[in-house]
Formats: C-alpha cells, sequence, structure tokens
C-alpha cells in the first residue's frame, strides 16, 4: 500500500483501471489461446472465478496432414464440448468487464465515508460546487471539474466543459486543431495510434501515458500461433519529443505442425548449409544436402508450445509536424531500442519467443484528420534491424531484417464508440538464412474492431486479427485486446479580451426610391482569437445577409441619413460595435426607353403597316408620343400609329418615334419598312402550231415533235395551261366540225403523254378565203398561272 499512496490521488483510479484491465485481458486471452487439443484436464483461473473441467470428454479427429519427411501423417484434434468450454469463458469474461468498469474510489474516499450519511456528501459535493461557480464568478481560474465526482451513482457522467489546450499554434500560420475530448489511446508499441498501426500524433509535455494489453498472431511455417501480453509507458518530455517503455512478460507459442520446423526433423538431416560451408543451427526438412531448413523469421527458436517474458523496449518519438499546432499532417519518427532478457542457445530454445540479440527500429508515422474530424487517417513505414543470434560469440545463422508497412483508420474519433480497421505488411529484407516458409514468406495482416471510452481518459480496445494469404495455416484467426488511459495537463481559461470592430460601406449615398443595396463590411478581430458572432441594426431601411459582410436595402426610404450598426460577440461576454452613416438623396429624372417594331418589313404600296412602340420611365411619369416619316402618311397616334403607303415608289421608308416625360427628357425610337411595286398580271401567247392535209384531222409525225415539246413545257410547269385553236378551209367539206376535231386530236395527243385532261382546252375557228395552209392548222396558246385567254 505504501507504493499505492506514493501517487497523487487523482492519479490512483486510473492507474487501478488499468491494473484491472491488465490482470483481466492476461487471463482471458491465456484462456483464449488454448490450443483444441489441450490436456483432458484443462484449469482455468480468472480473477472472479476459477473453473476446472475434469472428466473424459470425448476426443474427435479433425483432420491430418503428411510429413514431408514420409512419416506418419500428424493428426489434429479438437474438442466436441467447445461450445461448453467457451460458454464458460464468456460468463467470466463479461463478470470481469462489469467489475473493471466499475470506478474506484480512493483511500480519501474511505475516510469521507465513514459516519457520513448519502445526503451529508451530497452536500458537501453542493457547496464545492457553489464554491467553484463563486471564484469563476470573481475572476479567478477556474479549475477542471472530476469527471467522475464523489457520491456519483452513474457510470458515464457527462463531458466535462473543455479546457484551453496546452499546445502553441503552428509556425505555419495554418488553424490548429483541438485534440479530442476523448483522448487517443496508445497502440501496443506505447505511442498513440490505432491497435498495433501508431499515428503521427505525440503527448504534449507533462502528459503520460499507460496501457496493457494482448495480441494473438500467426505465423508459418509449423502453424503458429503466438500470444503476448505486455504494457507500454510513455510520457511527454515536450509536445514534440516523447519516450516510452514497454515489456512483454508473457509469451505464448503454439506450434501445431512441429514436423515443418528445423529444431524438430531427425538428426539425420544435414544441417544447413552442409559442409564445408558454415553450418547453422537448423537442419534441412529432408536428407537433401542444401535443402532449406524451417523456422519462423520472427520467432526463430519456435520449436513447440512453450511461453517465457518478451524483450524489454526502450524508445523515443519525435515529432517535427503537427494538426494540433497548426500543420497540414501529423507526422512523427519513432526509435524503438529492443533488449533481449534471455540470451544463451538453451534459454532460447526453452523460451522460444526470442531472438537473444539487440535489435533497432525507426518508424516513420503520419496521420490526417478528414470529413469534417470524422476520419483519422494513419499510415506507417518503419524499419527493423536485426542482429544475427550468436551463442559463444559464434553467429548461429543470418536473420533478416523486417520492413513494415501499416496503414490505420479510426472512424468517428469523436465519439464514445469508435469504430477501427488497420493494415499491416511485414517484409523481410536483407541477407538471411533460407527458409522453407510453406506459403507466403512475409505477412499481411488486417485488424477490425471497436474502441469504446468508459471515461474521456480511458478506453478499451477490442479487434478481429485476421491473417491473409496463410493458406496453409490451420488458424488465421487472432485478435488485440488493450487497455489504456491517457492524461495531459490542461491550463485554465485566460481572462478574456474584448474584441475590436470598425465598420466600412462601399457607397456614402443612394438615390431615394431607388431600391439599391450597399454593401456594408464589420472588420473585428480578437485577441484571444475566439469565434466572433455579428448582429446588425439599422436605423431605415432593412439589413440582408449575417456575419461581417452584409447588405442595406434603402427600399422604402426617403431622403436623409440613416446609420447601420453592427454588434460583435465573442460568445465569452466579451462584445463591440461599430456604425456607418449612409445619405439618401432625392432621385435625379432619368430619360425613358422607347423601342418601335413595325408589324411586317414588307408591303405593296397602297397598303398600310401597323408601326408599336414599346416605351417606359424609370420615374413612373406620363409619356407624350411623336411620330415622323421620310414617306407615306402617318395614320393615328399613341404608342401604336399606321403608315400609309399610297401613291410611294419602290423603296425602304423609315418611321420614327419620341417620347418626352413632363420634364423634357426624352427618347427615340425607329423602324423601316420596305415598300414593293406589284409586278404586271401574267399573259397568255401563242406558244406553237402545227399543220394538218387537207380534209384530214389525224396528227403527223411533225406536228408530235411539237405537241411532244408542249407536253414537256406542261410537266415543268404544272401550274399552267393551254388552249388549242383548230382551223379550217371554207372550201372543205363541213369546216367547222373539222376544225374542232384537229384541235381535239392535238387534245388527245398531250392527254396520251400524261397531261391532265383538265389543263387542255380546245376551241374552233373559221378559215380565211384564200389562205390555203393557214386554214388547216392548229394554234397552241400558252396560259401561265394568272393569265386568262
Amino acid at each position: 500500500m505504501w507504493l499505492w499512496r506514493l501517487f497523487p490521488a487523482r492519479f490512483r483510479p486510473s492507474l487501478l483501471h488499468s491494473a484491472r484491465a491488465y490482470f483481466f485481458a492476461r487471463n482471458l486471452l491465456a484462456f483464449w489461446s488454448l490450443p483444441y487439443n489441450a490436456p483432458r484436464a484443462v484449469g482455468l483461473r480468472f480473477g472472479c472465478v476459477e473453473t476446472l473441467l475434469r472428466g473424459s470428454f470425448p476426443f474427435t479427429l479433425s483432420r491430418c496432414v503428411p510429413r514431408l519427411d514420409g512419416a506418419p501423417s500428424f493428426c489434429q484434434w479438437a474438442l466436441t464440448e467447445e461450445v461448453a468450454m467457451k460458454a464458460v469463458m464468456r460468463a467470466c469474461a463479461l463478470l470481469l468487464l462489469s467489475f473493471s468498469l466499475v470506478p474506484a474510489a480512493s483511500a480519501d474516499d474511505a475516510g469521507a465515508r465513514k459516519g457520513k450519511s448519502p445526503k451529508a456528501k451530497s452536500a458537501v459535493v453542493r457547496a464545492d460546487a457553489a464554491r467553484t461557480d463563486n471564484s469563476a464568478a470573481s475572476g479567478g481560474a477556474s479549475t477542471a471539474t472530476d469527471p467522475m465526482p464523489r457520491g456519483s451513482a452513474t457510470l458515464f457522467p457527462a463531458r466535462p466543459a473543455p479546457a484551453t489546450t496546452v499546445f502553441p499554434q503552428g509556425a505555419t500560420g495554418g488553424e490548429a486543431k483541438e485534440p479530442f475530448a476523448h483522448r487517443p489511446m496508445p497502440a501496443t508499441s506505447g505511442t498513440l495510434g490505432v491497435f498495433t498501426v501508431e499515428s503521427g500524433y505525440l503527448l504534449p509535455k507533462r502528459a503520460y501515458a499507460i496501457s496493457g494489453y494482448a495480441n494473438k498472431v500467426s505465423r508459418m511455417p509449423g502453424n503458429i500461433t503466438a500470444l503476448a501480453i505486455g504494457w507500454t509507458i510513455a510520457a511527454g518530455i515536450t509536445d514534440w519529443f516523447n519516450v516510452h517503455v514497454g515489456w512483454e512478460p508473457y509469451r505464448y507459442i503454439h506450434v501445431s505442425r512441429r514436423d515443418q520446423l528445423s529444431f524438430n526433423t531427425p538428426v539425420t538431416n544435414p544441417p544447413y548449409p552442409s559442409p564445408p560451408a558454415a553450418p547453422t543451427i537448423f537442419r534441412g526438412l529432408t536428407t537433401t544436402p542444401g535443402s532449406a531448413p524451417g523456422y519462423v523469421e520472427d520467432f526463430p527458436f519456435a520449436n513447440r508450445n512453450l511461453g517465457g517474458v518478451g524483450d524489454f523496449v526502450v524508445g523515443f518519438k519525435v515529432g517535427p509536424w503537427s494538426e494540433w499546432r497548426g500543420d497540414f499532417l501529423s507526422l512523427s519518427i519513432r526509435n524503438d531500442f529492443y533488449i533481449p532478457t534471455k540470451r544463451s542457445l538453451g534459454d532460447l530454445l526453452d523460451n522460444g519467443t526470442q531472438t537473444g540479440q539487440f535489435n533497432w527500429n525507426v518508424n516513420v508515422a503520419a496521420s490526417r484528420t478528414w470529413w469534417k474530424d470524422r476520419i483519422v487517417s494513419n499510415w506507417n513505414i518503419g524499419y527493423r534491424i536485426t542482429r544475427d543470434p550468436r551463442s559463444n560469440r559464434v553467429r548461429m545463422f543470418t536473420q533478416a531484417d523486417q520492413l513494415r508497412l501499416g496503414t490505420g483508420t479510426i472512424f468517428f474519433p469523436k465519439s464514445r464508440i469508435q469504430a477501427m480497421t488497420e493494415t499491416v505488411a511485414t517484409i523481410y529484407a536483407g541477407p538471411g538464412t533460407a527458409n522453407t516458409s510453406l506459403g507466403p514468406r512475409d505477412p499481411v495482416e488486417s485488424v477490425w474492431g471497436l474502441r469504446f471510452y468508459p471515461f474521456t481518459n480511458f478506453a478499451i480496445d477490442a479487434g478481429y486479427r485476421r491473417a491473409n494469404y496463410l493458406d496453409n495455416h490451420g488458424d488465421k484467426n487472432g485478435f488485440v485486446i488493450k487497455a489504456g488511459t491517457v492524461w495531459w495537463p490542461e491550463k485554465p481559461k485566460p481572462v478574456n479580451r474584448v474584441p475590436t470592430a470598425a465598420c466600412s460601406a462601399e457607397k456614402s449615398s443612394v438615390f431615394a426610391e431607388s431600391g439599391e443595396s450597399v454593401g456594408v463590411r464589420a472588420m473585428a478581430s480578437d485577441p484571444d482569437g475566439d469565434t466572433l458572432s455579428y448582429s446588425w441594426s439599422a436605423t431605415g431601411g432593412t439589413v440582408e445577409g449575417t456575419g461581417p459582410a452584409v447588405r442595406w436595402n434603402s427600399s422604402g426610404t426617403r431622403p436623409g441619413v440613416y446609420t447601420i450598426t453592427a454588434n460583435v460577440d465573442d460568445g465569452k461576454g466579451g462584445s463591440a460595435s461599430c456604425s456607418v452613416d449612409v445619405r439618401v438623396d432625392p432621385r435625379p429624372n432619368r430619360a425613358p426607353t422607347m423601342s418601335c417594331s413595325a408589324e411586317r418589313s414588307s408591303v405593296l404600296t397602297g397598303e398600310r403597316v401597323r408601326i408599336n412602340a414599346v416605351a417606359s420611365d424609370p420615374d413612373g411619369e406620363t409619356l407624350r408620343y411623336s411620330w415622323r416619316t421620310n414617306g407615306g402618311q402617318i395614320i393615328g397616334s399613341g404608342a401604336s400609329v399606321q403608315l400609309d403607303t399610297t401613291g410611294l415608289g419602290a423603296g425602304r421608308y423609315t418611321v420614327t418615334g419620341r417620347v418626352e416625360d413632363p420634364r423634357g427628357a426624352a427618347a427615340d425610337c425607329s423602324t423601316s419598312v420596305e415598300v414593293r411595286v406589284p409586278p404586271p398580271p401574267p399573259q397568255a401567247s401563242k406558244l406553237a402550231e402545227c399543220f394538218f392535209r387537207a380534209a384530214s384531222a389525224r396528227v403527223d409525225n411533225v406536228c408530235k415533235r411539237v405537241l411532244d415539246d408542249v407536253a414537256l413545257r406542261l410537266q415543268n410547269d404544272p401550274k399552267a395551261r393551254v388552249v388549242i385553236i383548230g382551223y379550217a378551209d371554207p372550201k372543205e367539206r363541213r369546216p367547222d366540225k373539222l376544225a374542232k376535231d384537229r384541235a381535239d386530236a392535238a387534245k388527245k395527243y398531250l392527254v396520251s403523254k400524261g397531261i391532265a385532261d383538265t389543263r387542255v382546252d380546245t376551241r374552233a375557228a373559221g378559215g380565211q378565203v384564200g389562205a390555203d395552209k393557214q386554214n388547216r392548222r392548229v394554234d397552241i396558246i400558252w396560259v401561265p398561272e394568272g393569265a386568262t385567254y
């Protein structure tokens, strides 16, 4: 107990929570990692219950895997009572979890509870609260409220009011982000991060973080699963320099396929490499000289189910960039030094989880907050330099270095429950002793899970791990369970300083009844950098908009001077105001506007065309119209008149209109009309003639050629027609009938050529005495559209 009293009273609940979470995770995960082919009597000890499962559990054969050396197959066995065992485990887990979440009472609380009723204790709390309020009202520095006050019956108290951050503004001039109310938690490396992927953020000066974790991974060859239980402590020396230490006091290696590891091969297998080259401690997996050995590069001395202590890690981390200091992203560089706790070959074989040599690791981490602080993305790249294991200063084999690439994401970092995911790839680089990995050599693992905050500075992480690409592994499932607490100082709020403000307008005057608006701006600043709110008022007109820049609308105002006032508030009791004057002058006379148009742009001489005018006056005054033209006569008055083109020759004539307001302002418009003279009406004319023999009405070939030409012209002009006039000599027998027959014969021929019957008219005419051949003809008269004959 004397060690417990060395810690300040306000730190003891967090330390107790961390210790409870650590022992809970250690006992729980030690059971969870038990293989299914465990002994028939399995002892399970959790902090709250001790269960002994004894009896004759039936076993069933799960699967058999052939050995590489031709020996009988190795068979895996599974407990048929797996469901019962997990039920007992989960019941104890829930009970332990409920105990670990109950707030611990400090030693000071024990004395306060003796002889005091709940009413008395609540009165003390109310008195403390009253004293705090009084000190705040008097201007003194306010103290942070205990997130779990004494006598509180709730498990999740209300969040205390945020205090001013200890992080200074960055030199980059960017806007510094505030750390979230739910404090970031450390990864398994001891620095702030996700599960195993760290972030680019650092603890601030005088802050510290404590965490305990259990981490289960899968590796090949040997179908190995490794469970590590450890703790870490980190502290902020400055805002950009942190130190951390860590130790894994318990590691457990479970080997499902011992035949895949060189330590378990027959002694007749030659060492690798075979003499005369310097041999390693590994034997080949086959009897063939030079055959590659099998070992796990993370745990090269793993050879059977065993466990022990792990490495001791000490390191430091520097952060040149930080979003908390106003930079675009957070960037950090971490250095780790791995100090082994086992060094001799015998100890390493009995431990199976260490390499026995000093290692050095450097890791670069970057972080960025996105989407209005809803997502935090993290990226890692690290390189671990390993020393080759030695025994009595003799190198036992060459161990490859490790390149580690990782990315992790935290969703909704402001929430009490946060979703997290990460993916990590470990690449073995540099020279190394050959290895039969029986699968992909470089492991790629993904973790999905949640982070739960019972309190703002304490969280529990639970994640499911999946080893990708290990198709030959019997158990690719793992987990990361972690509990941690983070504490950093917060300085009291400074005395609020009032803002300053100055107003300006883009115009000093406007005209009355113009409805014009004027831009008004308040130039305000706050020496504390507080967010300012703006309110506006005016002695006339209306203010449109919000914020530092608005517009003053002069609609409805009369001539005079109006004042626009801005009031600026910092939300903490400080305010400032400023004002600017805008003068409204009587409006001047404004000229009207006018446009003209004609209903038709072209008319025939003698027709009338209407001319329309559209005029408006911005002052709303009555307008007077007048018209003039350079040809013709204007009929009418007002906004619509007519132009009479009687007696005008062909040409273009202009009509000009004018409007005037009562104060003499005027506007003109003009439009033009084209006057055309109508063309003469079409006339009928003789197109052709053809002749007949005496006393004959038959169309001969010569006459047919003439009629063919007529038919072609009729086809080209479908609206024209012809009139055929037949003649006969008076000496011929029945001349009137013969003349009619000759015209009908010509028409019949044209109809045979596709000409409509209605387009051909026939007539008969008498001959003249002595005309001879002219009395035996037909005349073809062409009658165009619109003509008569």
